[in-house]
């Protein structure tokens, strides 16, 4: 069964219409594997949740398939469906109610540059009155 994916955005939508369209070579996915995921070893208070997807998708799965099916709206509905049928790998940061994080969370991703395409997902739930920085960062591999 083939499936349909939704149109590229329009090149007179504002998001896109610098990016080259012809970028979008999703024939080209494949089921390597994720990108390393590397700092979430930091220290963080006590009651902050920093871990892979992967493990808050078994920890939380509600909260974790409820925000993985959110959309971003038309603009960006063909990324998204691409990432949801391929994403490997992702980070998630849960910040429980009131809690303020001094230190800035961070989170890296390494992509093997071999790849052409890579779709980890970093997660954050930040509850009511609680405040955190995350620093999301993605590099290549060294040569």
């Amino acid at each position: 069964m083939t499936q349909t994916l939704p149109p590229l955005p329009q090149p007179t939508v504002e998001t896109w219409r610098r990016f080259p369209r012809e970028a979008f070579a999703l024939e080209r996915l494949s089921d390597d594997d994720a990108p390393e995921l590397t700092g979430l070893g930091a220290a963080v208070p006590p009651g902050v949740e920093v871990m892979t997807l992967e493990e808050a998708r078994r920890a939380h799965p509600a909260l974790v398939s409820g925000a993985l099916a959110a959309s971003a709206g038309p603009d960006f509905a063909r990324l998204e469906a691409a990432n949801l049928a391929r994403w490997r790998g992702g980070a998630f940061v849960r910040v429980p109610r009131g809690v303020k994080v001094a230190e800035p969370v961070h989170i890296e991703f390494v992509h093997d540059a071999a790849r052409p395409y890579s779709f980890p997902r970093a997660l954050v739930a930040v509850e009511e009155g609680a405040e955190a920085v995350v620093v999301e960062e993605h590099r290549s591999a060294p040569s």
